[in-house]
């Protein structure tokens, strides 16, 4: 996603718009595009609720 098209958006709103796009490129059939969409996630996936938050 470029920066200048969220640099107002609070972390959650880019994470979410960050999944529809992931999910449209699945749906897509662009398995790879969906993976790389999704690679800034993958540290918070295995973080807990409260560490998320924190950040």
């Amino acid at each position: 996603m470029r920066g200048d098209l969220h640099a107002g958006l609070d972390w959650a709103e880019k994470d979410r718009i960050r999944n529809d796009l992931a999910l449209a490129q699945l749906r897509a059939g662009d398995h790879a595009g969906c993976l790389k969409t999704l690679e800034p996630l993958r540290e918070a996936a295995g973080q807990s609720d409260n560490d998320i938050r924190s950040n």
